[in-house]
């Protein structure tokens, strides 16, 4: 008998398409609800946007405001000098304060020490000047005259300026009027205060224009912390004769910054720098009482530091996104400083998140109950009768009819005349097809011992194919197994070759370090007594001398044997000779003392282990250990070295390893160099022999370390290999092929940098060695 073919329900398909429709008609409302939310959300997130703004411009206001205050008065005061002096001749009688001065006694200066009624120390400034009062000439006398009709707006900035230190006029005419007052002994004019920026920035030459201007922030000799200057030039008509500043600490803008109203959102940071990149104020990392002025950096994220400049850059008073952060920057109009705030994206998203309604989210589950329910009735009235017609048709066609009366109580009213007509069809039907599948049979019985003899033969067929189709691949399965496994052991024994090489040399510089440690620690001890002794003994001979001269000068003619044996020693030359003799043995004492500490530094015993170090140290250390290869000899000339070091941080790293790779490297460019052909003199005078040695740190945080030569270069197929184990250009003897594999192992494998090599023909090469300065603990061999 034919196998039956399993057909898929017609029924399935049905309700697949039926469950289908609902799903998607669940779906797009899903999808609308939350583009609703997104939009929502997207409306509320730009109205937070738009308050931070709002915000961060009404601050700006506000300190524009706070800073003209400042501004204003010192203009005020430019204009009362330059009225004074306007309206006041030279030679007019003195003023009642100014017959108050006295000369100091034992001192070439004068100064307003005792205050006498009707003035008091809170309505005066304390002035003093260099000179005397009797030989002051009427321009000199006019400018002091200026300066006492200035005590009213000193009292008046004092009173109306939070924070404000100190009120001053410094005169090109060696004078200086201070308030609050002080006394000579705590402060007297000196020439000194002429280099300070609170008058160097007012001089004609620096300030044609006599604008006001502000001073970096200082930290204030008086001991009031740091502070900033605004200061305004004083000229009688095209004379200049001094400035006039105010000294304020930064305390009034840290309270401004501190009582900001976007300074309460924790994750807001607002701050104030000047055209210095000076950190002038900041809610916590700005004190008066700081002992140095920060840089604006610090007061940015770690990601956001490097660009400081692009962001004053960016458009002014607008937000811009930076990164994962959001950053406003004014410019004051008053004053040449910038207001900045940033704040991270996130805390904007979070805030637009917490305002915006749920309701769309919410009504989800509510819907979807609604569609199951309609699902439920729709399914019961309609989709499962139907169904039970289908398996009822099925049933039916394959010769069950009584399947229908085992039902018939599942089935609703209406649909019954549907499954008993249905059921009358199909037995009529099937009384006929009884009568075609006897003579079917018959047919069948013969067409089947046909096809039983043909199975036969295809089978036998089918089996002998198959037996040559697997002893093929059995045989190809070993030929394969054979060939990895002869690649296996090749590879196996190219690496083992190379480990043993490595740890051959790793065992020879260990050797030498240990013996280079030890040595260096034998030639120490006496190099220390030595050296440590040279001072005493230098003092000791010139006492000694000094004795001698002592002798000669009271005792001008000595007895013959004395006369005798200091011309036979020649006794002038002895003393002539005998310090500078003192003077090179403590040279020479140094230069060892330099040597046994370089070649410490370089065997690094005892930092084998990783730990943060100074790589200029162990780089310095190495060309000390490498100057006599450096130095002129009669087959070639000296090779100069160039430094070019940068401001690195200390690194962690394997230093004996690092130290191991500086070595090879260096040696790999002496011997390039040596090896050049004999240049010529005009050659040399044109191109010196040379190797360039520079550090930094790139905007990644990784150390680069770059050293090259102008050697004669290496072709293409020599740089390709030049990492290669065992690959040499040396002359046999001379190098083992081992020194930069190991060396790029060391960068690579045990401190996850990387080693570069980079040479054209005729002109050098250079080796750039790049390794992070903090390296992860889990990244480390």
């Amino acid at each position: 008998m034919p196998q039956s073919i399993r057909v898929k329900h017609p029924s399935a398909n049905f309700f697949g398409g039926y469950n289908r429709i609902i799903l998607a008609t669940f779906s797009l409302v899903t999808v609308v609800s939350c583009g609703l939310f997104y939009l929502q959300f997207r409306s509320r997130y730009q109205n937070e946007v738009a308050q931070l703004q709002t915000k961060f411009l009404e601050e700006s206001s506000s300190l524009n405001y706070m800073v003209k205050g400042a501004s204003d008065h010192i203009s005020a005061l430019n204009t009362e000098a330059e009225f004074h002096l306007a309206t006041h001749a030279p030679g007019e009688p003195s003023s009642k304060l100014f017959s108050q001065l006295e000369n100091l006694p034992g001192k070439d200066h004068y100064a307003l020490d005792r205050i006498q009624l009707p003035f008091t120390e809170e309505m005066v400034a304390g002035l003093s000047g260099k000179g005397s009062l009797e030989q002051m000439s009427p321009e000199v006398k006019r400018d002091v005259e200026m300066a006492i009709a200035l005590n009213a707006l000193f009292q008046s900035s004092k009173k109306n300026i939070p924070n404000l230190a100190w009120v001053y006029y410094l005169s090109k005419n060696k004078f200086q009027s201070l308030y609050p007052w002080v006394s000579s002994k705590d402060h007297l004019f000196v020439e000194s205060d002429y280099n300070q920026d609170f008058y160097r920035l007012g001089l004609p030459e620096n300030n044609p224009q006599r604008q006001r201007f502000w001073t970096r922030a200082y930290t204030d000799t008086a001991g009031k912390g740091l502070m900033v200057t605004v200061a305004e030039p004083i000229y009688d008509k095209d004379t200049f004769l001094g400035t006039v500043a105010l000294d304020f600490t930064l305390d009034v803008l840290n309270d401004f910054i501190k009582n900001a109203e976007t300074q309460r959102d924790r994750q807001a940071n607002l701050f104030v720098i000047n055209q210095y990149d000076q950190l002038l104020a900041h809610p916590y990392l700005v004190r008066s009482t700081d002992k140095d002025v920060k840089p604006a950096q610090v007061a940015l994220p770690l990601k956001l530091q490097s660009q400081l400049k692009q962001i004053l850059q960016a458009p002014a008073d607008q937000v811009n996104a930076v990164d994962s952060y959001l950053v406003l920057h004014h410019p004051l109009t008053n004053a040449p400083w910038q207001l900045v705030l940033w704040i991270p994206q996130q805390a904007i998203v979070l805030k637009a998140l917490s305002g915006t309604s749920w309701l769309f989210l919410v009504l989800l589950p509510g819907l979807g109950l609604i569609l199951v329910a309609a699902s439920h009735l729709t399914r019961r009235d309609f989709i499962e009768p139907a169904r039970k017609l289908v398996e009822h048709i099925e049933t039916a066609s394959q010769g069950s009819g009584q399947a229908f009366i085992s039902k018939k109580l599942d089935i609703p009213r209406s649909w019954q005349p549907w499954f008993e007509r249905i059921s009358r069809i199909f037995d009529e039907n099937r009384s006929l097809l009884q009568t075609l599948e006897a003579y079917t049979q018959e047919l069948e019985a013969k067409n089947a011992a046909l096809q039983t003899t043909e199975n036969l033969l295809a089978e036998n067929n089918r089996n002998l194919e198959q037996q040559v189709e697997e002893r093929t691949n059995q045989l190809q399965q070993v030929i394969a197994t054979l060939r990895q496994q002869t690649q296996d052991l090749e590879s196996a024994l190219q690496e083992l070759q190379q480990t043993q090489s490595r740890l051959i040399q790793s065992e020879k510089m260990s050797s030498l370090g240990q013996l280079v440690a030890g040595v260096a620690h034998e030639i120490n001890n006496p190099v220390n007594f030595i050296y440590g002794n040279l001072a005493p003994a230098h003092d000791y001979t010139q006492e000694l001398l000094n004795l001698i001269s002592l002798y000669q000068e009271h005792y001008p003619q000595p007895v013959a044997a004395i006369a005798a044996e200091a011309e036979a020693m020649d006794l002038e030359f002895l003393r002539a000779d005998l310090p500078k003799l003192m003077s090179s043995m403590q040279m020479g004492a140094e230069r060892i003392r330099q040597i046994v500490l370089s070649l410490r530094n370089f065997s690094r015993l005892d930092e084998a282990e990783f730990k943060a170090v100074d790589i200029h140290q162990g780089i310095d250390s190495t060309l000390i250990i490498l100057e006599n290869r450096l130095k002129a000899k009669p087959e070639h000339p000296a090779i100069a070295v160039t430094k070019e070091y940068g401001n690195l941080p200390l690194v962690e790293c394997y230093a004996g390893q690092l130290n191991q790779v500086f070595m090879n490297v260096l040696t790999n460019a002496i011997d390039a160099l040596e090896q050049n052909n004999q240049p010529s003199g005009q050659e040399l005078v044109a191109s010196p022999r040379h190797i360039h040695i520079s550090t930094h740190l790139n905007r990644n945080n990784r150390v680069v370390i770059k050293i090259s030569d102008n050697g004669p270069g290496m072709p293409p197929e020599v740089k390709q290999r030049i990492f290669d184990p065992f690959f040499t250009t040396k002359p046999v003897g001379k190098g083992t092929g081992m020194g930069m594999s190991i060396s790029y192992q060391i960068i690579t494998e045990n401190h996850g940098g990387s080693l570069d090599c980079i040479s054209i023909p005729g002109q050098g090469t250079q080796f750039v060695i790049e390794i992070p300065f903090q390296q992860q603990s889990d990244a480390l061999r």
